[in-house]
């Protein structure tokens, strides 16, 4: 645990954004394309920018089946979320 003067106040980026203190709050429309680098999912990406990030999956020699397997499960989690932001943009 981290022991904090008493006076100090955490902020969130929600608390700041409510005190107009300038901060943006990110955007999601419903425009968001998949990002592919090397047959991969890479990231989910609208006009406002890259809104998330796929983990890179590893390859390792004998592990090929593991490999295709990861790749396959990313490029259908980026179909249902691109299929989800489009029913539902969500609001912040």
């Amino acid at each position: 645990m981290i022991d904090l003067p008493e006076d100090t106040t955490l902020k969130t980026t929600l608390d700041l954004a409510n005190q107009d203190q300038g901060v943006v709050m990110p955007s999601f429309d419903s425009d968001v394309t998949v990002i592919y680098e090397n047959d991969a999912p890479h990231g989910l990406r609208n006009k406002s920018g890259y809104q998330f990030f796929f983990p890179k999956v590893t390859k390792f020699s004998g592990q090929e089946e593991r490999y295709q397997r990861e790749l396959e499960e990313q490029r259908n989690l980026a179909r249902y979320l691109v299929s989800v932001f489009k029913a539902h943009p969500p609001t912040f």
